[in-house]
């Protein structure tokens, strides 16, 4: 009965949190711009891309210590592209290890946010994005 109840309560945690992270992602009818965690934004899109990242190790190195100014619903899918698009990466080599790994950090009063995985690199004949190229106003 223990076990059951244990069970029941890891599986209604889970429900919570894909919950959560579906809220997170619907839009709203007037974005606005305000003070956002964009730790929690990055944990609500990992969370949301869990099933298909049972096998690959996430690593996090958030260096972010306040708030950013930002549209909440336009950095959740930004977000959820490149991590996709990661995933996607990985699976197109089973050779390869198995990894994406998250950082944050401010530069110049910028909040950064970098994402790299293990996949093949994009070919620099497909490639449209330079290294370090903001794709979204500050």
């Amino acid at each position: 009965l223990d076990i059951a109840s244990k069970l029941i309560r890891e599986g209604l945690d889970r429900t919570k949190k894909i919950v959560h992270s579906l809220e997170a992602f619907s839009p709203s009818a007037n974005p606005v711009i305000s003070p956002f965690n964009v730790h929690q934004i990055i944990e609500d899109v990992i969370t949301f891309f869990n099933f298909r990242m049972r096998d690959i190790e996430v690593t996090k190195d958030f260096q972010l210590r306040e708030n950013v100014c930002l549209v909440p619903e336009k950095i959740h899918q930004v977000l959820m592209y490149i991590l996709d698009n990661a995933i996607y990466a990985i699976n197109l080599d089973a050779a390869r290890a198995r990894k994406i790994h998250v950082s944050t950090h401010s530069y110049d009063q910028v909040a950064v946010i970098k994402l790299s995985n293990s996949g093949p690199p994009i070919p620099d004949k497909e490639s449209s994005i330079e290294p370090d190229t903001q794709i979204l106003p500050p």
